[in-house]
């Protein structure tokens, strides 16, 4: 028998995704007051044995040449890079890390790393994540990008968290963004909210945070939103008065339906491995991932 081993879009996936982004843009904040993405920008000149000119950063991270520019003017101005420009070209503009950026992307990637093993981590094998993380991730990053992008080798102490990681979970939130708002209006976690009732067929709102793992004032938010626009309708609870329920309408069940093929589109490209085990091993892992994730919600929510 032939399986069809694929991973594609699914709630779980975002929010393990979300998750991840969220924790690593707290903890860059908090603890070493950078952004996600200059800790990318970062993190991406720490891997390399060379400088990176501007063009290069911002076709690896996926970001225009004007927003590049302006993360490496701050950069400089608080001594984490320096840049060599070029007089009539800012693509062209070579940058390497001070001394002192090294420190900060060493550092924050390390916290990363045991902030997201410590949440995800649990009866998941090193050796099956690694196998994904060191040699799958960077092809699923091409594929989501479209062409590969020549830079020079890595250095010999290269980081624990690679920035292929970071930089392919927060492209991937970013597409499916803007799939949703392109087909039908909404934006991800408000697609996220409907899709979860239409599945459900109905559901309470505090049901639909806690699977999607967003707080219950978000997702009053999406609901009331939902609401608005006729994709879903709010009635009495049978049996809670306290409660109301959600059920989709016909044009929520339709936006879903229609929506849901082209998520798959963007999705199963960037997670397809080049063996049926490595997809099958990708899709397992997501799954423990998700159920350490609603663990550890339920840890914080009971030590409160």
């Amino acid at each position: 028998m032939v399986y069809n081993e694929q991973v594609g879009y699914s709630s779980q996936l975002v929010a393990i995704y979300s998750e991840m982004v969220g924790m690593a843009s707290r903890l860059c904040r908090s603890r070493f007051d950078i952004t996600l993405s200059e800790y990318a920008l970062l993190l991406l000149l720490h891997s390399r044995s060379e400088a990176l000119l501007t063009r290069q950063i911002a076709d690896f991270l996926m970001l225009r040449i004007g927003t590049v520019w302006q993360m490496t003017s701050s950069l400089e101005e608080r001594g984490l890079l320096r840049r060599d420009n070029a007089r009539h070209d800012r693509r062209l503009a070579a940058c390497s890390l001070s001394e002192k950026g090294k420190i900060v992307a060493g550092s924050c990637n390390l916290e990363i790393r045991a902030i997201l093993d410590a949440v995800f981590g649990s009866s998941l094998s090193e050796d099956e994540f690694y196998a994904f993380h060191d040699r799958g991730i960077g092809h699923s990053l091409d594929a989501l990008r479209g062409f590969a992008v020549d830079l020079p080798p890595r250095t010999e102490n290269d980081s624990a968290m690679r920035v292929e990681f970071t930089t392919f979970v927060t492209a991937m939130l970013n597409r499916w963004h803007q799939c949703t708002v392109e087909e039908c209006g909404l934006t991800l976690t408000q697609f996220r909210l409907l899709h979860f009732i239409a599945e459900s067929e109905s559901a309470r709102v505090q049901d639909a945070a806690e699977h999607l793992i967003i707080s219950r004032s978000r997702a009053s938010a999406c609901k009331r939103h939902l609401c608005e626009v006729g994709m879903l309708v709010e009635t009495s609870h049978p049996t809670d008065r306290r409660s109301a329920l959600l059920t989709p309408t016909q044009k929520g069940r339709g936006a879903v339906a229609s929506v849901l093929p082209a998520l798959d589109k963007l999705t199963v490209p960037a997670h397809s491995l080049d063996s049926e085990r490595g997809t099958a091993m990708l899709r397992a892992w997501h799954a423990r991932m998700y159920y350490n994730l609603r663990n550890y919600q339920m840890e914080m929510l009971e030590s409160d």
